[in-house]
């Protein structure tokens, strides 16, 4: 079982992959500003500033998670 760390802005958006990775048998974290402990995968939303320079301290402290960015359509 994979960590997915969700680093997302928006409540219902991070409902929503949070259900999808735990119905795929992982474990969803929802970055709340605390340390959250070592993630696997870290999903984030790149247009949003404060999720981004989030996600970059995480890569910083944990190299070898990945960086999954949300794409907007």
């Amino acid at each position: 079982m994979a960590r997915f760390l969700i680093i997302e802005p928006h409540a219902d958006i991070r409902r929503l992959y949070a259900a999808v990775i735990r119905g795929m048998g992982h474990e969803p974290i929802l970055f709340d500003g605390v340390s959250t402990g070592v993630p696997d995968v870290i999903l984030v939303e790149p247009a949003d500033p404060e999720s981004f320079e989030v996600a970059r301290q995480f890569h910083h402290d944990y190299p070898d998670a990945p960086i999954v960015l949300r794409q907007h359509l």
